[in-house]
């Protein structure tokens, strides 16, 4: 074999290689998964103070008479409920308003999560309003049933100026 046939062996030999190598490239950084932008981390870790936030101020209907969920847990929490009538208590026209939300909105999309009203002591006390949960998950198997073991608690807090101890409503979501 001539010296130029050799060089030139040697020269695809090297343009085959270089072009396995950019394939085994393209196709290894295209199949990687470089997880959540930082966008979709924001919003994630904002998802649950948003949703009890806007849950707190939705307005609910007591008795053709709207006011909201703030007023009425606060109402429910003096011992002055306002929307308590035709048989049903007010902590249960809660219950299923919470229970409707959820389901329709956390459970459509996946998620595990529980919702509690409690009073703020020690240890928290839960009152009249039950814990809305996923109904697929057991409550004490929230996060450790999925993959994703991320568990937040979101709070809000009513104004305690009138409360002998002070209300919150909480969210758990594991994300």
């Amino acid at each position: 074999m001539k010296r130029g046939q050799a060089e030139i062996i040697g020269l695809m030999l090297i343009v085959i290689l270089i072009a396995i190598g950019f394939l085994l490239y393209v196709r290894f950084s295209l199949k990687a998964d470089s997880g959540p932008s930082f966008k979709e981390s924001f919003e994630e870790s904002q998802l649950g103070q948003t949703f009890v936030n806007s849950l707190a101020k939705t307005e609910f209907d007591c008795n053709g008479q709207f006011y909201t969920i703030e007023e009425v847990i606060e109402d429910v929490a003096k011992g002055t409920p306002r929307c308590a009538g035709g048989g049903v208590t007010t902590e249960e026209r809660l219950d299923d308003f919470f229970s409707q939300v959820l389901l329709d909105t956390h459970y459509l999309w996946g998620r595990n999560y529980k919702l509690s009203v409690v009073r703020r002591t020690e240890p928290v006390e839960t009152f009249g309003i039950s814990n809305q949960t996923n109904p697929d998950i057991d409550v004490d198997d929230q996060c450790m049933v999925t993959r994703r073991m991320q568990r937040t608690r979101d709070y809000y807090p009513l104004p305690a100026y009138d409360l002998a101890i002070p209300v919150e409503i909480r969210l758990e979501l594991c994300s």
